[in-house]
């Protein structure tokens, strides 16, 4: 569920796209949509690729890939795990497993909980 501020954002990147096949810049978004600032434009792209209504990508301009229906995204069951590992290095997420180990601990043994990152495997053709 989006807030007025999301949806009328959301609107104006669909239409603007549509008639000139390009993102709008963050100016003519502020511009558009009434805001007093970038980082308020910003708040709100955030929180659309939050809930999956758009993907940008870090460093580059006009970088706002609409994404057409977030409830048609697959579920994580059916997605593979070598898609799954690269996506959430690609959102800055640490992907991982816990692994218990003993350590010495004066004259016994402790048992304790390690979390070791895995790193995103490649796809493989």
């Amino acid at each position: 569920m989006l807030t007025l501020r999301q949806k009328e954002m959301l609107d104006f990147i669909r239409s603007y796209h549509a008639t000139n096949g390009i993102a709008p810049t963050y100016t003519e978004m502020m511009a558009a949509t009434g805001r007093v600032s970038k980082s308020g434009v910003y708040r709100v792209l955030q929180a659309l690729e939050e809930r999956g209504h758009i993907r940008r990508m870090k460093d580059r301009a006009r970088a706002i890939e609409l994404i057409s229906d977030p409830h048609l995204l697959l579920s994580l069951q059916e997605v593979g795990d070598t898609e799954l590992s690269l996506e959430c290095h690609r959102r800055g997420y640490v992907m991982g497993q816990w692994v218990k180990a003993r350590e010495r601990l004066g004259d016994g043994y402790m048992e304790v909980m390690h979390f070791r990152e895995v790193a995103p495997r490649a796809r493989q053709a």
